[in-house]
């Protein structure tokens, strides 16, 4: 009960800080520190006046970061009233990070929130749960670092909340839920519509088996004992309130696991396994009822989990870092740049992943070219990037012409054009019949939508439909001759001459196909 109420006070804390980072670091540019700084103080004094009435609160300063876009606020301690909590309950945090960032290009924004020496006394927690920890060994909770991250995007309203943190001496944590669809409404019940994709926590063992192993009998702890016993007891305790099914898939995917943690104790990941086409609505039915909650979620533990990463071979990895690129397979070399891109397994490159990438960006593999384009615009190289973007334009949809427009901002007309005429000959030398669907193909091509981003090219087709009677031309011919009067001297002649150039082109193409 009074560890709920601690999170609850913490979290008021922490959200309605980051509504303030993100309002402090959008106008960094225009207020200097010092007015930053101040402006902090004040406000997280209301915050914390307001706080105050559900517990005692105390901190020792908050310090605003330009360079980094952090909000820090240091030595918070909280403690509930006695009358509402046992008597020594504190809750004490070194510092808490704040920071907000825009990701333009995705229309993704992204807050964290970072808390370090985190120490909860032993009388914040209920009774049953210490007992727990006395057999692990653990006298108080103390987390060194614990961190909150928070991606939501815009335009689907698509939203990832992830934690990651570190209980000292014992275990890592890690949780990571990822919601289709996540917004507030005007809810008594719950005051947000959620759609939940997946769900998943590992624990890391760092010390905290071995604490444990020896307060338990051996037929918790033997492999091939253990599983038929935690089976036995899990249906014991959920018999009354789970259908048999649910219990049994859940302990067949499951058991497996248990095993194989016991021979060799790494983690354990709880994962869920929720069909696609049925994503769980969350609502405050599903806490009430286990079955409905287990059933919905599918869940299934695994142990030693080491999904998506491939099996490093030294030999292999050595080739890469050399430069030897071409005695490594197309599916080696992309696994190999993501691995370098994240920083996962190895320590993170991407120079030597973006060599990997411009290889196979090459050969036309989509999967490479957008992550040749993420690398690109994180180093603000736009030029590379719209040029692989535009190549990225035939395979992919909505997303590539979005991108494509926001980076033609970043960059002057007469680059972009020099860039789109690099793909203009392949366009207009696509064989071409009499049933093409040309207006179909200028719309295409005009949006870069499925088909490689081009204004002449998308003008070309847009001639050769206007000829065929269809009349919706016009509005794509009319688009890209009127860019002329946005453009002056050089720019404007240069265009105009590839205008009549097309339009040659167009009447030949056309005459062939009569």
């Amino acid at each position: 009960m009074y560890l709920t109420k601690l999170v609850k006070i913490l979290l008021f804390i922490v959200l309605m800080s980051l509504c303030f980072s993100r309002s402090a670091h959008a106008n960094s540019e225009i207020n200097s520190g010092k007015l930053i700084n101040s402006l902090s103080n004040r406000i997280m004094e209301v915050l914390v006046s307001s706080a105050r009435t559900k517990a005692e609160i105390s901190y020792d300063s908050v310090n605003y970061n330009p360079t980094l876009g952090l909000m820090t606020l240091n030595n918070l301690q909280v403690a509930p009233f006695a009358r509402q909590a046992e008597n020594g309950c504190l809750v004490s945090v070194g510092s808490i990070g704040f920071t907000f960032y825009r990701e333009g290009f995705s229309s993704r924004d992204n807050v964290g929130a970072e808390l370090i020496d985190v120490n909860i006394r032993p009388p914040c927690l209920p009774i049953a749960f210490r007992g727990g920890l006395a057999i692990a060994g653990i006298r108080e909770l103390n987390f060194p670092a614990l961190r909150l991250e928070l991606s939501h995007h815009y335009p689907s309203s698509g939203t990832t909340v992830t934690l990651i943190g570190s209980l000292n001496g014992a275990a890592a944590i890690s949780a990571n839920a990822e919601f289709s669809y996540l917004s507030f409404i005007d809810n008594k019940d719950l005051p947000f519509f959620a759609q939940l994709k997946s769900l998943e926590l590992s624990i890391d063992n760092n010390g905290l088996w071995e604490n444990i192993v020896p307060q338990l009998p051996p037929s918790f702890t033997t492999p091939g004992l253990a599983s038929a016993t935690l089976t036995e007891a899990i249906t014991n305790s959920l018999d009354n309130h789970v259908s048999s099914s649910t219990i049994q898939e859940i302990l067949v995917a499951s058991s497996p696991a248990i095993d194989s943690f016991l021979s060799n104790p790494n983690s354990l990941t709880f994962r869920s396994q929720i069909p696609a086409q049925k994503q769980l609505v969350v609502e405050f039915e599903i806490f009430q009822n286990i079955e409905l909650f287990l059933a919905s979620l599918r869940p299934i533990l695994i142990a030693n989990d080491k999904r998506g990463l491939p099996q490093l071979s030294l030999e292999k990895l050595k080739l890469a870092i050399n430069g030897d690129i071409q005695s490594l397979s197309d599916s080696e070399l992309l696994s190999y740049s993501r691995l370098f891109i994240e920083g996962k397994q190895i320590p993170k490159n991407t120079k030597l992943a973006r060599g990997m990438l411009a290889n196979l960006a090459e050969k036309d593999f989509p999967d490479a070219i957008r992550m040749l384009v993420e690398l690109e615009i994180n180093d603000h190289n736009f030029k590379e990037a719209y040029y692989n973007a535009i190549k990225l334009s035939e395979y992919e949809g909505t997303y590539s012409s979005g991108l494509i427009n926001r980076l033609e901002g970043e960059l002057p007309f007469e680059t972009v054009i020099a860039i789109q005429n690099d793909f203009l000959s392949k366009i207009l030398e696509t064989p071409i019949q009499k049933k093409t669907r040309y207006f179909e193909k200028a719309h295409s091509h005009l949006n870069g939508s499925g088909a490689t981003k081009s204004y002449l090219g998308a003008y070309f087709f847009a001639l050769l439909a206007k000829a065929n009677g269809d009349v919706g031309a016009d509005l794509i011919i009319s688009k890209v001759e009127k860019i002329s009067s946005d453009l002056s001297g050089t720019d404007r002649e240069n265009w105009l001459k590839q205008i009549v150039s097309v339009q040659s082109i167009a009447t030949s193409k056309w005459m062939e196909l009569q």
